[in-house]
């Protein structure tokens, strides 16, 4: 059965904040026509004809209003969340005046047509223009005092997160830093005992060895260059063509206006760990890995994409996997920029893994 609290309609809105709403507005409603209607002067015999008239009269008028503000909520909150405050305040005055007018012809056109003109009925300039406009306030003030306290919510369990992948990186950090010296001297004295002859097994070795050594540097970090990260994935790579040989080429493309921008680290390798555990390694003849970085507006975007066997299945269900890499970046991206991590078939075959972050 569904679950009414988390249950979604159009635009992501949940089912209970929607019906919240609804009978604020329609008890607003009833409250004004309430006191509309024992408020008309008329001879007694001729108020609940008059009072018949007004009830039809608000429901076809409010009753526009209120899929209009349905509309509104969507322009502010979900096509504009990104613009200022200040901003969505001064658009909200054309609004206004928009949200007015469009209700009151639909209305009174509707009206007309059912044989019941408004002037009929009451005041055009105070009933059609000053209840309206006070409710319209009254919901964007509302509208915008609960988004800002879902952000708020959002933002204070997203540092709870944070805290919490901090106080983990914190150990692993400790975890890792126990007896590294021993591990480089170990691989030092390994590549110094190495035959002259074999001047290939004491570059994979320094390879090895600096793959090593950054990772126990990033541990200690929160953003690194580019570059660096870039440089990291190369070396890693290059050790990788020792296994795979032929099997695997790779091409990594960066604008330069990019090189120095920030990036959490270790945030490339568990993709393309990915891309040669289960998209080259299972391909005889192999494939290929692309990294492409460039800049797309105020972000990095950052594609890495492969020729492997791809995913047969649905990509969300591959988006949502519990294995550890992915989960991990999905996290921290979703976490610390608020970005989330793209998944697409690539072409001939594979798939492309994109995320951007904030320059």
């Amino acid at each position: 059965m569904t679950n009414l609290p988390t249950a979604r309609l159009l635009w992501g809105v949940r089912v209970k904040d929607f019906l919240a709403w609804s009978i604020f507005f329609w008890t607003f409603i009833c409250i004004y026509l309430s006191v509309l209607v024992f408020s008309m002067i008329v001879p007694p015999a001729e108020k609940s004809y008059w009072a018949w008239r007004v009830l039809k009269e608000t429901l076809i008028m409010d009753g526009i209003r209120f899929f209009m503000m349905i509309g509104i909520w969507w322009l502010f909150f979900r096509k504009l969340r990104n613009v200022s405050f200040v901003k969505k305040m001064w658009l909200h005055l054309p609004m206004l005046f928009i949200y007015l007018v469009v209700a009151y012809k639909i209305g009174s056109t509707t009206l007309m047509l059912i044989g019941q003109p408004m002037k009929a009925t009451r005041n055009i300039g105070l009933f059609d223009c000053y209840m309206p406009g006070i409710l319209y306030l009254v919901q964007i003030g509302v509208f915008h005092t609960y988004h800002f306290w879902r952000e708020s919510k959002k933002q204070l369990e997203r540092e709870k997160d944070l805290m919490e992948l901090a106080y983990q990186s914190e150990i692993n950090a400790l975890k890792a830093q126990i007896q590294p010296h021993f591990l480089f001297n170990t691989l030092n004295s390994i590549s110094a005992s190495v035959s002259p002859h074999q001047e290939k097994t004491r570059i994979l070795i320094a390879e090895l060895a600096d793959t090593f050594r950054y990772a126990l540097r990033s541990s200690q970090e929160d953003l690194v260059p580019l570059s660096s990260e870039l440089q990291f994935i190369s070396t890693y790579l290059d050790l990788e063509k020792e296994r795979f040989r032929e099997r695997l080429h790779v091409s990594i493309e960066v604008d330069k206006q990019v090189e120095e921008a920030k990036i959490p680290p270790m945030l490339l390798q568990p993709l393309v760990e990915n891309s040669l555990k289960y998209g080259i390694s299972p391909m005889i003849n192999g494939g290929s890995i692309k990294i492409v970085c460039q800049k797309h507006g105020g972000h990095l975007l950052i594609t890495v994409k492969d020729t492997g066997g791809g995913y047969p299945g649905n990509l969300q269900d591959l988006k949502n996997t519990t294995g550890v890499g992915l989960r991990n970046i999905r996290k921290r991206l979703e976490k610390l920029y608020g970005e989330e991590i793209r998944i697409e078939r690539n072409q001939p075959q594979g798939l492309s893994v994109i995320f951007k972050i904030p320059m």
